[in-house]
């Protein structure tokens, strides 16, 4: 079929019943507002099913007018704008940047910690560093498939409880059906959810393994409290984790951008800013 006279494609009702032309000017438009939006809030905004969501983003991708990610699509201006991490950078590599404002914004979240709380806690260089400051507490009991983190807080005065599956090398976070399927069978009072890009759209991550344990964390928890430095705004990654109204709370060491943090207000997400760094003393005048 000719996509230029393609007409009332699919059996869809309401907007569906519009030209493909026209339905796909209308997904267009939504990208162009925010950046990103997967099948699922495409097909009910547009009033149509997810398959035909699926073809008409094919046929925009051919086109050069999207950018396909794991369940949904890009504008291409944030591909163009620098703003899509197609590669997971390195392990050490993230750790090393910015470090120190990881640290402040991991001394923020280890204040937000229930006393004798149920805390799940995932992967990455800034759960890492959680993980740091939670080996400080005491009488928490901490959930988590990040082997490095666990290390860190073996020897606290926490009971650490390790999930099993298969270990993703070289992140040495645990993935797959039995560490979600684990994960499933507990309650969580507390998870504090690492990420590799935050916008209005959501929060997203590089790996889709990862992806479906943060997923699965966020469904048994809650509060969800998001780790995010400033760095990560307006990024996007190959797999949304979440909108951001499965957020509550968000601690980051800058103000969101107005778009970001309109965005943080409608979703009744609580910023927290960390504490700044303290620079050196100066004279006094």
């Amino acid at each position: 079929m000719d996509k230029g006279s393609e007409e009332l494609q699919g059996q869809d009702g309401g907007q569906g019943r519009r030209p493909g032309a026209a339905r796909r000017a209308a997904v267009q438009e939504v990208l162009q507002e925010s950046g990103y939006a997967t099948v699922a809030d495409l097909a009910r905004r547009l009033e149509v099913s997810e398959m035909t969501i699926r073809r008409d983003l094919s046929v925009m991708e051919e086109d050069g007018a999207v950018v396909r990610t794991h369940g949904g699509a890009l504008s291409v201006s944030v591909e163009r704008e620098g703003a899509f991490d197609r590669e997971e950078p390195a392990f050490e590599q993230r750790r090393r940047q910015r470090a120190d404002v990881k640290q402040r914004i991991a001394q923020a979240a280890a204040r937000l910690a229930y006393p004798r709380g149920i805390i799940g806690l995932d992967s990455g260089t800034s759960s890492l560093a959680l993980a740091e400051e939670l080996a400080q507490e005491s009488d928490l009991r901490v959930f988590t498939n990040n082997i490095r983190a666990s290390t860190a807080l073996v020897e606290s005065r926490n009971l650490v409880y390790l999930l099993g599956g298969q270990v993703r090398h070289p992140e040495m976070s645990v993935i797959g059906p039995m560490t979600v399927n684990q994960i499933r069978g507990y309650y969580f009072d507390q998870f504090f959810v690492g990420l590799s890009g935050c916008g209005p759209a959501g929060i997203f991550d590089y790996s889709l393994e990862d992806t479906e344990v943060k997923q699965a964390f966020i469904e048994r928890s809650g509060t969800v409290i998001a780790l995010c430095d400033s760095s990560k705004f307006g990024r996007h990654a190959l797999a949304q984790i979440c909108p951001l109204d499965r957020i509550d709370i968000l601690v980051t060491d800058a103000p969101p951008p107005p778009p970001l943090a309109q965005a943080l207000v409608l979703a009744e997400v609580r910023v927290i800013l960390a504490d700044p760094a303290e620079g050196p003393d100066l004279p006094p005048n």
